[in-house]
């Protein structure tokens, strides 16, 4: 690092994360494509460590090392574990174990950091797509001359392969753990660890910042930093293009936006929709994102649904889509935020969420939305019923989330923020 002539510290900031831009981004990818795009206009300068996974319609081979928008992204190869039977079990092993002794993860460092042949195969297995492992990522880390390492989310394999590098390379270490409060993993002795030695812990909420202090972590270096949403980027979205292109001029429409399963709430809304359609044939859902098997399942049982059924799209579909959508409904309960609320309340729309964990933070009973209980089929559909019926609340309901995202998930006084927290953690290392 080095210091401007304003005193205003200039860092080198490596975020890692399991995949980036032109990958289909995930909650937790579009979190910290943000994060470096806020450094990167600050001077900072920031490098994405990723992976060379893409599941998008990318035909071209990925770069290993490329500049996007000003930011350097290097990507690694991963050596895939799919059937690692043993890390499995010692997983459910351990789950089983700590989720019945959450005792308190602050501890003093030690040489012994990290090590033990069980934790490593269970870190092996805890990876997103079953498991990435990436012996490279961790080298590089530990030759690199970053001033700040920031990574999410938890727990994934290459969360802790970064933490442990970043420890033995003496660089100040951030964690967005992101939790899902239904994952018993998160009580778990060895990832819980990587909080217990990080510099700082940002939290996207304050429920999520009380269940990180609840496992012994010093309140102290937690900080409640919410995601944001880049205005600017949603000015040339258009409901009526996205209407017309699919003959939905007079239809009340519902819009689905995550992966198509049974933890996001998107099977519930299925079932929803059957229940609806016995009482209102005007309402439609569409569903854009990743496609899942219980998914297309789910539907050959139900039939006959005014369902359109998209799978990833672009993005400027996606902002015509939320702005066609009359309601948008996402009944999960695996978000620790869940940054497509934002997007809907931008475009001036209701949301559904499901009462559980940090959403119940997120959403506001009544004032720009309303949540049911997971897996509460009945009340989901009496409530898109109830708001189908009334425009003139929909209307109220997204006014106030417009409202709240303008004044409290700006990007540029998010950014602020977080610059002014990485400034101080390695301007005190």
């Amino acid at each position: 690092m080095h210091f401007e002539s304003n005193n205003v510290i200039q860092m080198q900031i490596a975020y890692v994360i399991g995949q980036y831009t032109p990958a289909n981004l995930l909650g937790s990818h579009i979190y910290i494509k943000n994060f470096a795009q806020q450094m990167s206009q600050r001077k900072h300068k920031v490098t994405i460590l990723t992976s060379t996974e893409c599941d998008s319609d990318q035909l071209r081979p990925l770069k290993k090392v490329e500049r996007i928008n000003d930011i350097e992204v290097r990507r690694f190869k991963i050596i895939r574990y799919e059937k690692l039977r043993i890390a499995n079990k010692i997983r459910l092993e351990q789950n089983e174990s700590d989720s019945s002794n959450k005792r308190g993860l602050e501890t003093k460092r030690t040489s012994s950091y990290f090590y033990g042949i069980k934790e490593i195969l269970f870190n092996l297995y805890t990876g997103q797509f079953v498991s990435l492992w990436s012996p490279a990522l961790y080298l590089h880390i530990l030759k690199s001359s970053y001033d700040l390492i920031h990574v999410t989310p938890f727990p994934c394999t290459h969360t802790w392969l970064a933490s442990r590098a970043a420890w033995k390379a003496k660089v100040p270490l951030i964690i967005t753990p992101a939790f899902h409060f239904e994952m018993s993993s998160i009580y778990n002795k060895h990832l819980g660890t990587l909080l217990a030695y990080a510099d700082a812990v940002f939290s996207n909420t304050n429920i999520e910042k009380r269940k990180i202090i609840e496992l012994g972590i010093n309140p102290e270096k937690i900080y409640v930093i919410p995601p944001g949403i880049d205005v600017s980027k949603w000015e040339s979205r258009c409901g009526d293009r996205f209407r017309k292109k699919y003959g939905l001029k007079d239809k009340f429409i519902i819009l689905f936006a995550g992966a198509k399963s049974y933890h996001k709430g998107a099977l519930h809304l299925l079932k929803a929709m059957q229940l609806i359609q016995q009482h209102e044939k005007n309402v439609v859902l569409v569903a854009i994102g990743y496609d899942t098997a219980e998914w297309h399942e789910e539907k050959i049982k139900l039939r006959n649904l005014n369902v359109i059924d998209l799978g990833y799209v672009s993005e400027k579909e996606k902002h015509d889509a939320f702005d066609a959508c009359d309601l948008f409904a996402m009944p999960s309960k695996a978000d620790s935020f869940g940054i497509v609320y934002l997007e809907a309340w931008i475009c001036g729309k209701p949301v559904i969420g499901a009462r559980v964990g940090a959403i119940q933070e997120v959403i506001r009973e009544g004032v720009d939305g309303y949540m049911v209980k997971f897996g509460d089929v009945s009340d989901l559909a009496k409530k898109i019923l109830h708001l189908s019926k009334n425009p003139d609340l929909c209307e109220r309901l997204g006014a106030n989330g417009k409202k709240r995202v303008l004044k409290n998930h700006n990007w540029e006084k998010i950014g602020q923020k977080i610059s002014s927290v990485y400034e101080s953690i390695v301007g005190r290392n």
